[in-house]
């Protein structure tokens, strides 16, 4: 027999109450103690946006769509998606119960608990789940692999974005054709997406509809540029990150060494 792992069970009253608590900090529940309100926890799934269930199934389940589910989280940086399944009369526990339904018998059961607790995480924690809907190209991929889609190291490429740098220029900087620029990324994207696949961390659903929009937002991600920051001279030779693929990602996400932990969060 399996049991879910369930969440703490969330009444309005209580919803009320976490989102007065966390209104003073600005930042996610779980983040540790001294974190900024852009910490995103050091995991792959994170990272690498592999959502661990169908976002249709979702909307179908809950009445809620993608436009109002993003109105709700910008509005205010503690806003939930638990918060706004309970404006919709739904029960965040039984939403999360029925999304999980989809691995029963198809993964273990501590693959299933963790997967469970993904999704825990995601109703309950306002940053995080922007990030893994919504900030498209805020992946290590691309900056992992830089020196193959822009022709620089990934040290430059991440101090370029810190700096000011959009893809667009930077591939420029870089000798490499905008559009061979665009096709590399998406090749990377693409890839890890199946990685997540292969290892059930996400449906071939779900990794089907981030790719698509992934592919349909390149115009405005070869443009964008992280306008808290004045562009500088273009980086040369900064230290790449060192470590294991995971930590060198890790350090791409949090920012590593930027001021207030800055990140390439678009």
């Amino acid at each position: 027999m399996r049991f879910f792992a369930r969440p703490i069970v969330i009444s309005l009253a209580v919803l009320l109450l976490l989102t007065s608590a966390l209104t003073a900090f600005a930042n996610d529940s779980d983040a540790p103690p001294g974190a900024n309100e852009r910490w995103l926890p050091c995991e792959n799934w994170v990272m690498y946006h592999w959502l661990p269930f169908r976002e249709d199934h979702f909307y179908k389940l809950t009445g809620i769509n993608r436009r109002d589910l993003k109105t709700h989280l910008y509005e205010n940086d503690t806003n939930t998606i638990a918060e706004l399944v309970v404006k919709h009369k739904k029960d965040p526990n039984a939403i999360v119960e029925r999304l999980m339904n989809r691995w029963v018998g198809k993964v273990s059961d501590r693959q299933f608990t963790e997967l469970t607790r993904r999704s825990n995480a995601l109703m309950t924690q306002s940053h995080l789940s922007q990030h893994v809907f919504f900030h498209l190209f805020h992946d290590p991929a691309i900056g992992l692999k830089a020196k193959w889609i822009f022709n620089i190291s990934p040290g430059d490429y991440h101090h370029a974005r810190m700096t000011g740098w959009s893809p667009r220029e930077i591939a420029r900087h870089g000798g490499v054709p905008v559009k061979r620029a665009v096709r590399r990324a998406m090749s990377v994207l693409r890839q890890e997406q199946e990685n997540g696949i292969k290892r059930q961390q996400t449906t071939r659903a779900a990794a089907r509809i981030f790719l698509h929009r992934q592919q349909a937002w390149t115009h405005k991600w070869l443009y964008q540029d992280i306008h808290i920051y004045k562009k500088r001279k273009f980086p040369h030779g900064q230290m790449d990150m060192t470590g294991t693929r995971a930590q060198k990602s890790c350090e791409m996400m949090t920012g590593a060494g930027h001021e207030r932990g800055a990140h390439d969060d678009t």
